[in-house]
């Protein structure tokens, strides 16, 4: 029992609380419902504070790591937690075949290939659009700007 613990049952607070975990960060007990928790490498990592929240360690990633694996990294984590919820199963799963696996990955690229191919016809509709007339001002200042490159 520590030095706060013994204080809080020679008060009469009765029974010790005791810690409900230990923060991944500083190492420090924390209590019920006083877990800041966030999903890293492993899963539900719990921390005993905002401040830990904030240490590049809870985020599973060392000073000076790219920060954009970090961020897909965490999507990668939320896109197979949602796919949980919604299958009901993980990529762990033993009951598909090579075929079945195969057909799920040529679906789910069948996705990208049709975005792509729109803003492919975005940019291609943007090239080939006809820009509007010129204004009198405009054709005067190319008028000018020509004569002057014949001196």
């Amino acid at each position: 029992m520590n030095h706060a613990q013994r204080r809080h049952v020679e008060r009469g607070g009765g029974q010790v609380r005791r810690a409900s975990g230990t923060c991944y960060v500083c190492g420090g007990a924390f209590w019920g419902g006083a877990s800041h928790v966030a999903r890293v490498l492993p899963p539900m990592v719990q921390v005993c504070s905002a401040a830990c929240t904030a240490d590049p360690r809870f985020a599973g990633r060392p000073p000076g790591a790219d920060p954009v694996v970090a961020l897909v990294r965490t999507e990668l984590l939320e896109c197979s937690e949602r796919g949980v919820v919604k299958y009901g199963t993980t990529l762990a799963r033993t009951d598909l075949d090579r075929a079945a696996w195969l057909r799920h990955l040529y679906e789910e690229l069948l996705g990208p290939a049709l975005y792509t191919r729109r803003l492919m016809l975005d940019e291609e509709l943007r090239e080939t659009a006809v820009a509007p007339p010129l204004t009198s001002l405009e054709v005067e200042l190319i008028e000018k700007a020509w004569a002057g490159s014949e001196d």
